[in-house]
């Protein structure tokens, strides 16, 4: 009897013992995770993380405006000072930067990408920023010389080359890039504006081509805020990376009105682009049939002088016009998203009345 307690003792001590060493299996098994957790967070932290942007093009256009901008000399007027200058400052302006705009002109024929994966650092890459937007502003000052000086036709075309200096110096970089493309954009579209009325049919219609296209290959701005994101946590290093993965949602918050008002301007900046294609594509349907009346709508100018009708995303339709006198005005609800005939705001707030452009 005693022999077969015994034996039932040392069953139930062994299996006591067996149940403990599972039990401390386990918990070494989490333990190990749990190092191995913290092991792959500090080397995602602290290790240099990879960023490869954009394919670039090659030649890269980019290439050649930041070369251009770097032999930029003189005191480049900005577009207030423009209205204001007279022929021989211009001229004496743009006398010293004829290589800096025959390079620019290089780059402006080639694909343009901005190179963002061969900038070191956030610093680093923008240390041409400011020399790229008085770039832009001697490209207004040549286009506003020519303008002075006659030459119609060349002054559009090369306001044209001020609008898409701003895309090529904002494709496939970060936020800061893109919303410099306004500025660039309203220089060459406020010159253009005083051109319309002594452009022939074929320039407008080309103009008009070009604007939409320049719309079309637009890319999304969530793209570009995704791209921002990724290029600063790598070239920030591991405390950005650090201060990002601990307050992610915090900083979401935090971002959320600045990112609204970039889609704001964005949004804006899309819109006149539209408007200008718009305008200028009827102002080449009414001189190529001076006896017909004006269409009804947008669709009779697609597809020969449009490839398709303007969207408004205000009001997610077609972009409206409406005769005036012996012009046309298309127009954009603007913002507040409703309809006030082609009215603008007398404060010319985007938020308050039409955003509108004339078509002579």
């Amino acid at each position: 009897m005693a022999s077969i307690v015994r034996q039932r003792y040392a069953i139930q001590s062994e299996g006591g013992t067996m149940s403990e060493r599972k039990s401390r299996r386990g918990w070494t098994g989490v333990l190990v995770l749990l190092i191995a957790l913290i092991f792959v967070v500090l080397i995602r932290l602290l290790l240099p993380s990879s960023f490869r942007g954009e394919t670039l093009p090659n030649p890269n256009g980019y290439d050649d405006l930041i070369a251009a901008s770097k032999t930029v000399t003189g005191n480049v007027l900005t577009v207030t000072e423009l209205e204001k200058a007279d022929t021989e400052e211009l001229r004496a302006l743009i006398g010293k930067n004829r290589e800096a705009l025959a390079r620019a002109s290089v780059g402006l024929g080639r694909q343009s990408v901005v190179a963002l994966a061969k900038s070191p650092s956030v610093e680093a890459h923008f240390e041409n920023f400011g020399a790229l937007r008085t770039l832009g502003r001697l490209l207004a000052c040549e286009a506003a010389l020519i303008d002075l000086e006659g030459h119609a036709p060349e002054a559009a075309r090369l306001y044209g080359n001020v609008i898409r200096y701003g895309r090529a110096i904002s494709d496939g970089g970060v936020l800061p890039e893109r919303l410099a493309e306004g500025p660039v954009q309203h220089a060459g579209l406020q010159g253009l504006n005083r051109l319309i009325p002594t452009l022939s049919a074929n320039e407008s219609q080309q103009l008009a081509k070009e604007f939409e296209r320049l719309d079309r290959d637009r890319e999304p701005l969530a793209h570009v805020f995704d791209r921002d994101l990724e290029f600063n946590l790598a070239r920030g290093g591991w405390p950005a990376r650090a201060a990002y993965y601990l307050h992610r949602k915090s900083m979401q918050t935090m971002l959320s009105p600045a990112k609204a008002a970039a889609e704001k301007a964005d949004r804006l900046n899309q819109i006149w682009l539209r408007l200008f294609a718009s305008a200028l594509a009827l102002r080449a349907y009414r001189l190529d049939h001076p006896d017909a009346p004006v269409p009804p709508t947008l669709d009779a100018l697609v597809p020969t002088y449009l490839e398709a009708v303007p969207f408004d995303p205000f009001s997610q339709g077609p972009l409206k016009f409406k005769v005036q006198g012996d012009t046309v005005q298309v127009y954009s609800v603007g913002s507040n998203g409703r309809d006030d005939g082609g009215t603008v705001s007398p404060s010319r707030n985007p938020a308050e009345g039409d955003l509108r452009l004339e078509s002579p």
